[in-house]
């Protein structure tokens, strides 16, 4: 009666709120649904108590501390009710189906054929028997050309680095083709046409990821292999690095809201400053730093990821405080979260120690980070990145902040996550063109 796809959208104070829901039957007979919010760029977020009582559904959503009741109306198309939350309550229908194009956030930016450059379907072979989807962008000129491999930000991306709308990498490869530069962007393991599970490997598998791109984008004809280079943003900006320690044939490293922490250190950092951007007080931050000291301690000393979980149950059911956006992380499921937590990706990049990596650099770098990046903010991140790479054994090293972008490199007003989704244009231009400058001044002949 009521399984399939249905949309809605709810006022709020920051403007309409599109919200897709997502209800499907199960063995049994029971309900299992998952709730999104393509206006805020969330997905899968878990819901819970979810019943269908003759033509009353309710169902709660833990995640963000919301409730709803309403009644499906005859020909179960329609779904009228009440959705509550702690701050206030408001009448919301449900229509089935998909949400319309035009309650979708538009993106000007998002390319569109037909391109002045050729577009190519690649599949790569990586370690480990992982086969990498991936397309590149290939300007029109024979060559050769120099080349980039994009790499994505932490969690599970699509070879866009597609969120709420926004097809962050695709805009990038778009403007890079436009300059003369061939671009490679892969879905991350277990994501599209990808194999193999992201949250199951380490941040030095994925470095052997990023190799086997750079290889085959060297291979194509109209590409220079002796100038294909790596840029990646936030976590990519830490992979990049890794591959071209590695193997000395990357001819040079973007690094785009990079780290220049120790993993942990940046993790720990970001949550204080988007408590203190939520408006936590002092106490609260201080709990958070407990929290966190023992939250990691588990991490270092408990190798087995049943006994680590159990561990982590239990400092979650004695904590005074929830970190920003927790509840969001895994769709609102402690044991997923958890589970994400305890994993060989997210452990390998709590043990990460960016510094020791750049100064191992023997070629180009240029670092970009945003005035308004609270992730990785450049105050802290980009002193112990020009540190790091003054003492490398490169000559060739440019370090800048830029003003008024966040850390996925949008134009921002305060630079808080919760903006992502709300800003219409992907990659502020000022990014876009300091990047084909940079690259380029040094490797376009």
């Amino acid at each position: 009666m009521v399984a399939g796809t249905w949309h809605a959208s709810l006022a709020a104070p920051t403007g309409a709120v599109v919200l897709v829901l997502h209800l499907e039957t199960v063995d049994g007979g029971d309900l299992r649904g998952s709730l999104d919010s393509p206006s805020r760029g969330v997905e899968g977020i878990v819901l819970s108590n979810l019943l269908l009582d003759g033509d009353i559904l309710r169902f709660d959503v833990p995640a963000v501390a919301g409730q709803f009741e309403g009644t499906v109306a005859p020909g179960a198309q329609r779904i009228e009710g009440r959705w509550k939350q702690p701050m206030g309550a408001a009448d919301l229908v449900w229509h089935r189906g998909a949400a319309p194009t035009d309650l979708l956030p538009q993106r000007p930016q998002t390319p569109t054929p037909p391109f002045p450059y050729s577009v190519e379907e690649i599949a790569i072979d990586s370690a480990s028997g992982i086969r990498l989807a991936c397309t590149a962008n290939l300007p029109p000129a024979d060559g050769p050309m120099p080349g980039v491999v994009l790499l994505t930000v932490a969690g599970e991306n699509d070879r866009d680095q597609s969120f709420a709308g926004h097809h962050f990498f695709a805009v990038i490869a778009d403007h890079l083709a436009r300059h003369g530069v061939a671009s490679l962007r892969c879905d991350d393991r277990g994501v599209g046409g990808s194999t193999g599970s992201l949250y199951e490997t380490t941040y030095a598998a994925l470095a052997q990821d990023a190799l086997a791109m750079r290889d085959r984008l060297a291979s194509l004809p109209s590409v220079d292999a002796a100038r294909v280079g790596f840029a990646g943003n936030s976590e990519g900006a830490a992979i990049g690095p890794m591959a071209a320690v590695a193997d000395d044939r990357t001819a040079f490293v973007v690094l785009l809201a990079g780290p220049g922490l120790l993993g942990r250190e940046a993790i720990l950092g970001q949550t204080l400053r988007l408590a203190a951007m939520s408006g936590y007080n002092d106490a609260q931050k201080d709990a958070l730093r407990e929290q966190a000291d023992a939250f990691f301690a588990v991490l270092d000393t408990v190798e087995d990821d049943d006994d680590a979980m159990a561990q982590l149950a239990a400092l979650e059911e004695a904590a005074t405080v929830e970190p920003p956006r927790a509840a969001l992380l895994a769709g609102g499921d402690p044991e997923a979260r958890r589970r994400l937590f305890v994993s060989p990706w997210y452990r390998s990049s709590a043990q990460h120690d960016a510094a020791a990596v750049l100064r191992q650099l023997r070629i180009p770098v240029l670092a970009l980070t945003g005035s308004l990046d609270p992730v990785l903010p450049a105050d802290q991140n980009l002193p112990p990145i020009l540190e790091a790479l003054i003492a490398a054994p490169t000559d060739d090293v440019t370090v800048e902040v830029l003003p008024g972008v966040n850390h996925l490199l949008q134009p921002a007003e305060t630079g808080h996550p919760a903006e992502y989704a709300r800003i219409d244009t992907t990659v502020a231009p000022a990014v876009l063109r300091r990047l084909s400058d940079w690259i380029g001044a040094r490797f376009i002949e």
